[in-house]
């Protein structure tokens, strides 16, 4: 029944997600195959059955059925995002942001930011290895080559992203549609949030120097149209990174409908690195390079797995047992090197774009 509206079970909050079908790929509207039904939220326990839809044309994944707009929010409860951030850190968190920071000032360029001789040379040191590197670079969103500017961040969260980047000399601003998560970034890091979703806020036109999405596009309905809205925003010559799911990676492969990617009902639309690049295109976008990345690769298998076994296990808790972090490491050790050579099967795909005048 296109369109069709159901009731499913309430949330915490007592109030019920109204559905809606999506038979469509927005891509090349092409009617979707269904990949995966029945499905629940293993993360963060929204009720309700779910399902993803397959494009055979371009291997877009969407969900199917989807949760009216006016109830997306239900979804959102008990979300990682709300989570301030902004205590003290532990001296095993304190450790590996010195390693961090030397990473960023060697690997990727950001000499301003105050770092010890040590750390500098650690940094140098562990920046031979790819692996590594290329952490670093996605722990930037990829603006290691991009001279500190404007920078908008889309879906900011507890807003630790911003953060960091103003240390590293951006002017920052974000962007945020959660309530709770905007109070987290203000009283966390005191960062600028608009409490807002990008095309509500009505910014002024080529007023940024890069846009960032981390992990946001799979959260909207319409991922063209912000795209389309970020090619706007975006000053002549400007930079927009996403940072998303991939859809032909090797944990998708190997769970299938319990990977930790699909989070029903949060991510409506899940892409692979040729369905993503057709998006930026269609949105104005010139794309400066598409690739895979398996940094996530220990997380998500660990999770995927406590998916599979049905255990209770929020996103951002800790990994299950001994025996599943030896598989973590194994499994992030192949990745990696399967990334390295066909670039395709990482966890996330990454898409740097620029707007070209």
């Amino acid at each position: 029944m296109p369109n069709g509206i159901s009731a499913v079970a309430a949330p915490a909050s007592g109030k019920a997600i109204g559905t809606e079908t999506a038979k469509d790929c927005f891509l090349c509207a092409s009617p979707g195959i269904p990949l995966y039904d029945g499905l629940r939220d293993g993360l963060f326990g929204t009720p309700g059955n779910w399902g993803f839809s397959r494009c055979p044309s371009c291997s877009l994944l969407w969900l199917n059925p989807r949760p009216k707009l006016q109830d997306l929010a239900a979804a959102y409860e008990n979300y990682h995002t709300h989570a301030e951030d902004g205590s003290p850190h532990s001296r095993s968190q304190a450790c590996l942001r010195w390693l961090r920071d030397g990473l960023l000032v060697s690997s990727c360029g950001y000499r301003r930011l105050p770092v010890s001789r040590a750390c500098r040379w650690t940094g140098t040191a562990l920046g031979c290895l790819p692996a590594l590197r290329e952490m670093a670079r996605a722990n930037v969103m990829f603006l290691d080559r991009s001279r500190p500017g404007y920078l908008l961040d889309v879906g900011s969260g507890n807003g630790r992203f911003l953060h960091k980047m103003r240390r590293l000399g951006w002017e920052v601003l974000g962007i945020e549609n959660d309530p709770r998560a905007v109070v987290a970034s203000r009283r966390g890091y005191d960062v600028p949030v608009i409490a807002s979703t990008l095309e509500e806020a009505n910014l002024r036109g080529q007023s940024f120097d890069a846009i960032t999405l981390r992990h946001t596009i799979e959260h909207v309905y319409a991922p063209l149209g912000l795209l389309a809205e970020c090619r706007r925003l975006l000053r002549p010559g400007g930079t927009v990174a996403v940072l998303t799911p991939n859809v032909e990676s090797l944990a998708h492969r190997f769970f299938g409908p319990c990977w930790r990617g699909l989070e029903p009902p949060r991510h409506l639309h899940l892409f692979s690195p040729g369905s993503l690049t057709k998006t930026a295109e269609a949105a104005g976008l010139t794309v400066k390079s598409v690739t895979t990345s398996a940094r996530a690769a220990y997380g998500i298998w660990a999770l995927s797995r406590a998916i599979a076994r049905n255990v209770s296990r929020p996103a951002g808790a800790s990994l299950p047992s001994p025996g599943m972090r030896l598989d973590g490491l194994a499994f992030h050790a192949l990745e990696q090197c399967l990334v390295g050579s066909s670039k395709g099967c990482g966890e996330e795909v990454a898409l740097v774009a620029t707007a070209v005048p």
